[in-house]
């Protein structure tokens, strides 16, 4: 299944092993997840164990994200430039070593600096996956194989905070954290017995690093595009995602536990939307099906401004369409990037990343002075305004 080439690298034999190494990347990204998914349901456990603030517990979700979004430019640069297994072994293992930090905590301070370390290996598996799949696939394929990878990242908002809170429950902060480590490790082990360097020997050792390696993502027109929805789509899906709850609560009085499902069932149509976004890229071609659904992303917060007030099911129905639409929309640009470029590949879409996470940071700012008007229609009006202004920018780039 793996073979060493002359540079003592290990490569994989693509005639046998890719589907094996698509789900091997995908159990990886399922188990990188969990260290944000996981923590959620345990924060008020943070908070006791630790006897500290709000403030710092939230802290410690903040630096996580941070560290990842950040890190994850200079793992797509070594991913480029010194392959892609070396740059994911070594986010894993920085994974792992965060996730025991985390574990053996005395101090929300040592808790603090464990999620950093934690954040930091995380960003490794994103942008290597995404690589490593775009080497290995093409054409037809590769559309295919990124949807079966993002079906299985998708699993992980919608039972990692289930299993995080039986877990936590049970055994504690301790034992969430220490979860992490082990499955960690497993990972680690795994990658390091049977994930080959997909890029070229040759490529790999001649790669240097410059200043066009980030550059030329703004110069293409196509790419251009792409960040840009990206930026967008994530301060949109952000916006509802944060103020969903306070409104399902404003209007209905929902019980958290309602809530809950109704989150759960709008991951569970997100994941299936996938899918059906695979089909529609085959069928219509990536450009035209990334389009489709960002349209229909975006009319979706239309209707949350007109009539989500209504009654309750509808609210629910509305969520859940939203999440459809999501994932029709999700699979594209991926696909679009890994095809873009060869000799960058992590670092585009380490970029791409990096660009909605600065949305998802945006996106509760711009929103808390939008949802201070009270209504539902400036709110996510606005974003889809916005939304879809970007959309028309984006279709006449691509």
């Amino acid at each position: 299944m793996i073979n060493v080439g002359t540079s003592g690298l290990k490569s994989v034999d693509t005639k046998t092993n890719k589907r094996f190494i698509l789900f091997l990347l995908g159990i990886t990204s399922l188990v990188n997840g969990f260290a944000q998914f996981f923590y959620n349901p345990i924060l008020p456990l943070v908070q006791a164990e630790f006897k500290t603030t709000l403030y710092w517990v939230n802290f410690t979700v903040t630096m996580f994200t941070v560290s990842m979004a950040i890190m994850q430019v200079v793992f797509g640069s070594m991913a480029d430039r010194k392959g892609r297994r070396r740059a994911l072994l070594i986010g894993v293992f920085l994974f792992v070593l965060g996730s025991f930090g985390a574990a053996f905590a005395k101090s929300i301070l040592v808790l603090l600096i464990a999620r950093v370390v934690q954040g930091m290996g995380a960003a490794a598996v994103p942008v290597v996956a995404a690589a490593v799949i775009g080497d290995l696939f093409e054409g037809q394929e590769r559309t295919k194989a990124m949807g079966t990878y993002q079906v299985i990242m998708a699993l992980t908002p919608a039972i990692g905070p289930l299993i995080g809170g039986i877990v936590g429950g049970k055994f504690g902060v301790f034992g969430v954290f220490l979860f992490l480590a082990i499955a960690g490790i497993i990972i680690l082990m795994a990658n390091a017995l049977w994930l080959g360097e997909s890029k070229p020997p040759l490529e790999s050792a001649t790669a240097k690093f410059s200043i066009r390696s980030f550059t030329i993502f703004w110069v293409h027109r196509k790419s251009r595009a792409i960040m840009l929805i990206g930026f967008v789509q994530a301060f949109a899906s952000t916006i509802v995602l944060v103020f969903i709850p306070n409104i399902l609560q404003h209007y209905f009085n929902a019980s958290p536990e309602i809530t809950g499902a109704s989150f759960l069932f709008m991951s569970l149509c997100f994941i299936l939307s996938l899918k059906v976004g695979e089909r529609l890229q085959l069928a219509w071609g990536t450009e035209r099906s990334f389009i489709l659904g960002c349209w229909l992303n975006a009319m979706s917060l239309v209707f949350f401004g007109l009539f989500i007030w209504i009654s309750m099911p509808l609210a629910i129905v509305l969520f859940c369409w939203f999440g459809a639409t999501y994932g029709i929309s999700f699979p594209p640009p991926l696909t679009m990037l890994t095809e873009l470029f060869d000799e960058e590949r992590a670092v585009a879409v380490s970029l791409y990343n990096l660009c909605r996470n600065a949305g998802v940071a945006v996106g509760p700012i711009v929103g808390a002075m939008l949802y201070s008007t009270h209504s539902d229609l400036i709110l996510f009006g606005a974003a889809a305004a916005v939304y879809g202004l970007a959309i028309a920018i984006s279709r006449n780039l691509l």
